[in-house]
């Protein structure tokens, strides 16, 4: 017992300096599943994302399109008492300086223990110098963003999710509803920075399936749609979604 104990805070601090290192979002997307003190979850995907800017700017419509496909996403898990969990996630793009965590709570759980409602909160910063995108308007291509890009962006921000967790014979299922702020300031080569242009409310869903394989090693796609606005300029409507795959790790 005492090994395990520490082979699993040794794991766990090579994980935080791991997320430390590596990092380019804000961290949700992993099953809803409550875990009992001291299991853990560790998980590798990957996933690629669109959103569409519809802007109004002096009584003039336009729209902005964004592609962008990190080539990487890292996150884990462990069990707390009290039907806590805590979590750190990661979108990765080697040796950006970003991190995110969160903390979920189980609030209402089947007798059977097949199905539970979780509450979870959570924040993260990042610095967006290499998320791989693609931006166009009027479908012409006017920029590409990557890890050597002279503009990059400082973000901070927080969500809060309410989430359902439903079992199954060979697996499960995830549905999350994410309310997200996010505060987005431009930065120069020179770290010279501006007023803040960006301070945008987006509300996202969440779907995601577990399928268990082999020696609690898990597969689990999923996707998942969302809408927000810039809370600093009401025009600004944007809509967007995600689908990836996820390969995680659950002790028994």
């Amino acid at each position: 017992m005492k090994h395990e104990r520490k082979t699993l805070y040794f794991m766990s601090l090579i994980l935080i300096f791991i997320l430390i290192l590596f990092s380019n979002c804000a961290g949700y997307y992993f099953s809803a599943k409550t875990l009992e003190p001291k299991k853990f979850e560790i998980g590798v995907g990957s996933d690629a994302g669109y959103q569409k800017n519809y802007i109004n700017s002096a009584g003039t419509d336009s729209t902005i399109e964004d592609l962008w496909y990190p080539p990487l996403h890292l996150y884990g898990r462990i069990g707390l008492p009290n039907d806590y969990n805590l979590s750190f996630s990661v979108r990765t793009v080697i040796l950006l300086t970003s991190l995110s965590s969160g903390i979920s709570k189980l609030i209402v759980q089947s007798p059977d223990k097949s199905r539970e409602i979780s509450i979870e909160a959570g924040g993260f910063v990042l610095t967006d110098f290499g998320s791989q995108s693609v931006t166009v308007v009027d479908d012409s291509i006017i920029e590409y963003g990557g890890l050597f890009s002279y503009l990059g962006f400082y973000n901070w921000g927080v969500y809060s999710s309410l989430n359902l967790y439903q079992s199954m014979k060979l697996g499960g299922y995830s549905l999350k509803l994410i309310l997200e702020y996010q505060n987005i300031e431009p930065r120069v080569a020179s770290d010279f920075m501006m007023s803040p242009i960006y301070e945008r409310l987006t509300m996202f869903f969440l779907s995601t399936f577990e399928l268990k394989t082999w020696k609690n090693i898990h597969i689990m796609p999923y996707a998942s749609v969302m809408a927000g606005f810039d809370v600093s300029q009401i025009n600004d409507f944007y809509l967007g979604g995600q689908a990836g795959l996820t390969i995680f790790f659950r002790s028994n």
